[in-house]
């Protein structure tokens, strides 16, 4: 009998100690590194996608042009805001309106209130637009090159539009104060709760 018992015992400790061991893995699983867990929530939650307002207006051919086109190059981030800073537009012909401009895009990763940048350039040159029914795209694109020939090709493209052309690629101030304001209006069209958004290696700016 007490070796019976015994048994019994041994069996029961087994079996106890096994659903204890089983117990103790399901708890190992489900602890999410911090990293992972934004992963997800980012994935539920993705910022809602910055809107161009008004099809009817050849800077929507641009924008979108600057987000299918140009912004696919870049580290994709959560939300992508483009700047068009125009030169100058001559729309006499609508199937081929030219359009000067300073084109940048940017992208960006929410942490907390704070849209922080994590890639995007500038993409200077020469849209040519077109009218299609009540929207607008762009067919061709002239754009200044990188490295020794930056110069050489801007003067080329912008022609006695190269001084004005450098005026606003090289006003980093005004830039700025431009990209805030579509930030700004960004964030109160969709009622978030971002305050600031910063670059790599700057401090924060202020939205409001």
């Amino acid at each position: 009998m007490t070796m019976r018992k015994t048994q019994v015992w041994m069996i029961a400790a087994i079996l106890i100690s096994g659903i204890l061991a089983s117990c103790t893995k399901k708890k190992e699983t489900v602890v999410v590194p911090e990293e992972q867990v934004e992963v997800v929530v980012d994935t539920l939650n993705p910022l809602p996608e910055y809107k161009f307002i008004g099809r009817k207006n050849y800077v929507y051919g641009i924008f979108k042009y600057l987000l299918d086109s140009i912004n696919p190059g870049y580290t994709k981030g959560e939300l992508c805001i483009p700047l068009i800073n125009v030169v100058k537009a001559d729309a006499t012909n609508s199937n081929d309106i030219k359009v000067w401009g300073d084109y940048w895009v940017f992208n960006y990763k929410l942490k907390g209130d704070t849209l922080k940048t994590i890639s995007g350039g500038s993409h200077p040159g020469l849209m040519h637009v077109k009218q299609v029914g009540e929207t607008f795209r762009v067919t061709k694109f002239d754009q200044v090159a990188d490295g020794s020939d930056n110069t050489p090709s801007a003067k080329k493209i912008f022609g006695n539009l190269y001084t004005a052309f450098r005026q606003i690629n090289s006003d980093e101030k005004e830039r700025q104060r431009k990209r805030t304001e579509a930030i700004r209006f960004y964030v109160k069209q969709n009622k978030l709760s971002v305050k600031y958004y910063q670059d790599e290696g700057w401090d924060p700016i202020d939205l409001f």
